[in-house]
């Protein structure tokens, strides 16, 4: 599967379902296995941030989760073949550029389809310990994917190194009960960056075959947050719905737009720096 550079930043170029279907399979059998879902927030912080842009080229699957990102992507791709920057628009206009989008929650509801017809194992962590929504999640997803086995969900535990021992002790313990000795399926759902920190000090332990960083994508499925209408999907409009329907998240909004657009912007003078 191919690999492209985002600003220092690897992320892979899902092809068909079958192609994700077998990279899925790879990533079960090869085990400790880690997938991120890379949005422009990603590019950004990792741009100023050296740890975290180490930990995301540190995973086995980065996929390209955001308008912006495939955008960029795309363009990339169209340069590489000595292709007028115009045809970046006939590309939109054509969906070829959405294509290239694969969301957390898209994802997410992918492998758990691929994880209900084999019968895998599956463990919810995260989500606001408020509303409980690990649990909420679980009661869906239970009777949605009844072949799934769930060996348990948890949103009271924190995504701090300090409580890293208490959730590892809390998983031993379901997976105990349920006599499951690895989790195929690890859906952490702490927000961006907390969660792939803590997948990279903690998916090991467990141990879990694939470990996913999957944000707010609890939220969409326990019916707390709605997703944008599908034909904001296509346009790559779904930041402008979210900032309609949560105003509260107008940082994140700039930061997924005008400041991934500034990151990309340094990032090219500094790459035609290196050249000259």
């Amino acid at each position: 599967m191919k690999k492209v550079d985002v600003c220092n930043v690897k992320v892979n170029i899902v092809g068909s379902g079958s192609d994700l279907r077998k990279t899925f399979f790879e990533l079960l059998n090869k085990g400790k296995s880690k997938i991120y879902t890379v949005n422009p927030e990603f590019i950004v912080d990792s741009y100023y941030d050296n740890s975290f842009r180490n930990v995301l080229n540190n995973s086995d699957f980065n996929t390209i989760d955001g308008f912006g990102v495939a955008l960029f992507v795309k363009n990339l791709l169209n340069s590489q073949q000595n292709l007028g920057f115009f045809k970046l628009f006939r590309d939109y206009y054509r969906g070829e550029v959405r294509s290239l989008v694969l969301t957390g929650v898209d994802l997410t509801e992918k492998l758990l389809q691929i994880s209900n017809n084999e019968g895998l194992s599956v463990f919810l962590l995260g989500g606001s310990p408020d509303k409980n929504i690990s649990f909420k999640a679980y009661k869906i997803l239970r009777d949605r994917f009844p072949k799934i086995k769930f060996v348990g969900y948890s949103s009271d535990s924190s995504h701090k190194t300090t409580g890293d021992k208490e959730t590892i002790k809390f998983i031993h313990k379901k997976m105990k009960e349920s006599s499951c000795k690895k989790i195929d399926l690890l859906l952490v759902a702490y927000g961006h960056k907390n969660q792939e920190f803590w997948i990279e000090r903690n998916a090991h332990k467990i141990p879990a075959n694939v470990a996913i960083g999957v944000g707010g994508t609890l939220d969409y499925i326990s019916g707390e947050v709605t997703r944008a209408p599908v034909f904001l999907r296509e346009l790559g409009l779904e930041w402008l719905y979210r900032f309609i329907s949560q105003p509260q998240r107008f940082v994140r909004i700039l930061k997924a737009t005008i400041l991934f657009t500034i990151v990309v912007i340094l990032n090219n003078k500094k790459s035609d720096k290196k050249r000259y």
